[in-house]
């Protein structure tokens, strides 16, 4: 199930409309509407907000998309700055390692 999809399901289940969930988020519902739509893909902090409403994870509401993105952002940026020469070889528990990394940047943010 893609992004849109999962926060729309959330938001039908929770049988709230868009202005109501944007009253209740303070999230904007024309926001909320292109979001659903799959037009846009929310930003961390629109992600997070929408997580902690519905009292589900951030993967959840990506569908682990974003968990992939974040460490292949990161991994990106290793290799743009010359931290690291391949990324093509990096072990799992390295990856590991980024993802906590990420994660606690993430939880610093709020």
């Amino acid at each position: 199930m893609e992004q849109n999809e999962i926060i729309k399901q959330l938001r039908n289940k929770s049988g709230l409309s868009l202005e109501e969930l944007a009253n209740k988020s303070g999230l904007s519902a024309n926001m909320l509407w292109h979001l659903e739509k799959g037009d846009r893909v929310g930003t961390i902090e629109t992600l997070k907000k929408l997580s902690s409403f519905y009292n589900v994870s951030l993967d959840y509401i990506t569908n682990n998309s974003f968990r992939s993105t974040l460490i292949d952002d990161f991994i990106s940026g290793l290799v743009r700055d010359g931290i690291i020469k391949d990324s093509t070889n990096i072990p799992p528990e390295i990856e590991r390692q980024i993802l906590d990394l990420i994660k606690l940047k993430i939880k610093n943010l709020k």
